[in-house]
Parts: structure tokens; sequence; C-alpha cells
């Protein structure tokens, strides 16, 4: 992974070669952002660099033997640590990321721009709730203790560093004291539940979303050439659902918003049960995408309820139309109400709930949410 393979963020990437090449870069670094915005792919570039043995432009030549041996992801000297799920036959505190290694180079291989979800998938679990333990932090100081194989510098990578939790505290000398030519990336979406022992100790490299010009210019690097505005609009700047919505082909989902909403209002058997089974028989990916359509079309309707002004909501003009249709019936509190019970659902979706049972639910609390007081209370 190059810095020429991420679109944009020119700014970050001339800061994070200028620290390298005046020999500044700090030897603890966090790397912040929301999902899909390219963190783990600059934590990757920047390793890369380090390890390059002629760079050229502000970029790692990707010819050298580290450079091919970094695009494989088996540099000797580049560590990687993830969250773990569990292993049958394996006590949980004995599982460490080397038990899942060949499933991480695989996704990576693939492309860095993966999510957590897809990471639980790949584990082959995704209902577990996977995390750093002891076992991990003692192997980092194990490894990073070590002299490096090769003459350049020791990286340790942890992906989503929040999950080290209280287990943090083990890598706190390190951060303080690092062995020579050491250097830890931490990755994470949320500052707030990372120790604050940790984050003290670290320089914070805040990542901003991608632009819709950067998400084309990714996308068009991976053979699609046709990109509906609805990828733009549903991806709102995470490049990881950009490239899943686009080569999943988003399906035109505003008519089954108004659909569902008018089952709920209903709430009569004769049409929410074969409703719900129309939900529920879609696949796993398709409900879940349905769920972010749905969080993403409230979202932008509260920005129409608040501003009247149609040009500031990214959506499509039919999709404006299906806001005209509820303006009438579907107040600011209202909306709110319907938009919270959405991302529950998505929480709940990832746990694997099941689907029938989530679908009738929130059909019936969208009935509730819609029907004015008076004809609830009776």
């Amino acid at each position: 992974m190059r810095f020429g393979d991420i679109p944009g963020k020119l700014e970050m990437k001339t800061h994070l070669t200028q620290l390298v090449d005046t020999e500044k870069l700090p030897h603890a670094i966090l790397m912040l952002g929301s999902q899909g915005s390219g963190k783990l792919a600059m934590a990757l570039a920047l390793s890369n660099y380090l390890q390059c043995e002629n760079r050229q432009d502000g970029d790692a030549c990707g010819k050298c033997n580290p450079c091919l041996k970094t695009a494989k992801f088996i540099h000797p000297d580049i560590h990687y640590a993830f969250p773990c799920g569990k292993i049958d036959k394996k006590k949980r505190e004995d599982v460490t990321s080397q038990d899942f290694l060949a499933e991480w180079r695989s996704l990576l291989l693939k492309s860095p721009y993966f999510t957590f979800q897809d990471w639980r998938e790949a584990m082959g679990d995704p209902s577990s709730l996977p995390n750093i333990n002891v076992k991990e932090c003692k192997s980092i100081l194990h490894k990073l203790g070590l002299q490096t194989y090769e003459n350049g510098y020791k990286i340790q990578i942890i992906w989503h560093a929040e999950y080290l939790r209280k287990e943090g505290n083990r890598l706190l000398k390190l951060i303080e004291e690092p062995t020579p030519n050491t250097i830890l990336i931490l990755i994470a979406e949320s500052e707030d539940m990372l120790l604050n022992t940790i984050v003290s100790r670290c320089q914070i490299f805040k990542m901003k979303r991608f632009e819709d010009e950067e998400i084309k210019q990714y996308l068009e690097s991976i053979g699609q050439t046709v990109i509906s505005d609805q990828t733009y609009f549903m991806a709102d700047g995470d490049l990881s659902s950009a490239i899943k919505y686009q080569l999943e082909s988003l399906t035109e989902y505003s008519e089954m918003v108004i659909g569902w909403l008018r089952v709920g209002y209903q709430s009569h058997p004769d049409t929410l049960l074969p409703y719900v089974d129309k939900l529920a028989g879609l696949s796993r990916d398709q409900r879940q995408q349905f769920i972010h359509y749905m969080i993403h079309f409230f979202r932008q309707y509260l920005i129409y309820l608040y501003t009247k002004d149609h040009k500031r909501i990214r959506l499509s003009d039919k999709e404006k139309d299906a806001i005209l249709k509820i303006a009438k019936i579907i107040d600011l509190e209202k909306a709110r109400q319907i938009l919270v019970k959405l991302e529950e659902g998505l929480v709940l979706l990832n746990r694997n709930i099941n689907a029938k049972i989530l679908f009738t639910k929130y059909t019936m609390d969208f009935g509730s949410i819609l029907k004015p007081a008076a004809a609830t209370a009776t």
C-alpha cells in the first residue's frame, strides 16, 4: 500500500512524509477517524514509506525488496494487532492476532477499506464481540523488544485500538520509552473509548471523511466507470460503504420506505405480516443496506424540515418527491423518534437478531409513532 493508492488526503500525506524525511516522526501515533475515512490505508502507506529503500517523490518506490514484502503484508518488521474473536477448542484469553493472520492478510489484499463488521464475518463468527487481550499485549511487547530482521524500523499497527480497553496500560512503558527505531501506530474511531493515559502519549492525526470526488477517483481506479449519485449520498464520505454500495448495486429503496411506513401506520395484520415477510426475506446484506438507506433518508429529511431547502439535501429527485409525500404526516419529533429506532435496529441486525421479530417490532413501533396521540389512546 502506497500513498498514491489512497485518493486525495494530500495534506496528510505531505505532512507524514515530511516528518519521516526530517526524522521527526513521533514514535507513537494515533490515527483517529470515522469508518471509511482511510485510517488503516494511511497507516499501511506510512509503514511502507518507512521501510522503503528508495523513496521517490513523496512515496515508496513499490519495487524494492521491502516494498514487495510490504505489498503482500509479509514484511517481518511490520506487525499487526487487532480485535479477535473466539476459536473452537482454544480459550478466549489465549487467542491472539497470530491465529487470524491469514484472514487478516486476505482482507487487506482485497482492499484496506473494510469495516469492523467485515472483519467479524471474516473471522467466521459475526455475532461474537472481539477484543484485544492480555496475551496480545504481551506479544506486542515481546516482538518490539527483539532486533529487527532487516535494517529498517520495527512497526506495530494496532487496528481498532479501542478494544485494548484497560489492557492498554500494559503498553504505557513501551510508548514512553520505545526501543530504537520503533514506531507504534494506533488506529481508532473514538478517542473517548481509549485510555487517557494512552491518548496523552500519542501524537494524534485526525482523518477527514472522503470528498465525493475522491470517492469517484478510487471507484474509477477499481474499474467502476458508472457511479450513481446515490452511492455518494449514501456513503456520505465513507469509502468503505461507497465501495460496497457500488459493487452490490444499490436497490431503489425510496418506495420501500414509504411502503413500510404506510404498513406501520395502518397496523393491519393482512398487510403487516406479508410486508414483514418481504423485509425478512431480504439477504443479510440487503437488510443492512435497507436500514442504512432509511437512516440516511431520515437524516436528510431532518435537514429538510429544519431548512425547507431542497438544494441542501443529498437525495435524488425521486427521493425528494417521497419527502414531500410524508411531510404532512411526519413532523420533526416523529422523524427523530423513527431515526432513533432505525439506529437501534441496525445495531440489533449486526448482532444477528431474528430479522422477522425485529421487523415486526419496528413496524408496530412506527405505527405508534405515526398515529395521532388521540388515536393511539383509543
